[in-house]
């Protein structure tokens, strides 16, 4: 996902608890084992409206 200016990447874990992860547009894990990919998105979504908020 991204805004233009903030990237993330949804994909899927394989390790840990599985499901899927969010990382930053550099590769950083920020979160892990989502269940769904609807939720991962979800999540990533408010990390976008959080970052356009702080610029």
């Amino acid at each position: 996902m991204s805004d233009g200016t903030t990237t993330y990447l949804i994909c899927r874990t394989v390790r840990g608890r599985g499901g899927w992860g969010v990382h930053s547009g550099s590769g950083e894990l920020l979160s892990s084992g989502w269940t769904t990919l609807t939720r991962a998105r979800s999540y990533a979504a408010r990390l976008l409206t959080r970052a356009e908020a702080d610029r």
